[in-house]
C-alpha cells in the first residue's frame, strides 16, 4: 500500500520543526566519532529532509540519503549513531 504523499510530507515538515525546536545534545557537540563531529549527520539529516520538502530529490540527494540511512542504521553502528536514523522524540 502506498502512502498518502501529502500526509508523509505534512509528517515530514513537523518531525523537521520538532527537530530543529530541540537542542543538539551537549554531550554530542564536538565528539569526533569516525574522523567526523556528530554535529554533521544532524545536519546533513536536516538537509535531505528540507529538500525533499522543496520537491523531489535529486538523485545525488537520494544516493546521499541512502548512504547515511545505511551507515547510520545498520548492525554496526553505534547508539549515539543510531539517533540520527529514526526521528527524534523529547
Amino acid at each position: 500500500m502506498i502512502a498518502d504523499p501529502s500526509k508523509e510530507l505534512d509528517a515530514l515538515s513537523r518531525m523537521t520543526a520538532e527537530q530543529m525546536a530541540m537542542p543538539f545534545p551537549p554531550g554530542f557537540r564536538g565528539l569526533d566519532v569516525d574522523h567526523q563531529d556528530l554535529v554533521m549527520p544532524d545536519a546533513d539529516a536536516h538537509g535531505y529532509a528540507a529538500s525533499a520538502l522543496e520537491g523531489p530529490l535529486s538523485e545525488q540527494h537520494r544516493t546521499g540519503l541512502t548512504h547515511m540511512r545505511r551507515v547510520n542504521a545498520g548492525d554496526h553502528a553505534q547508539p549515539h549513531r543510531r539517533r540520527f536514523a529514526r526521528p527524534a522524540t523529547r
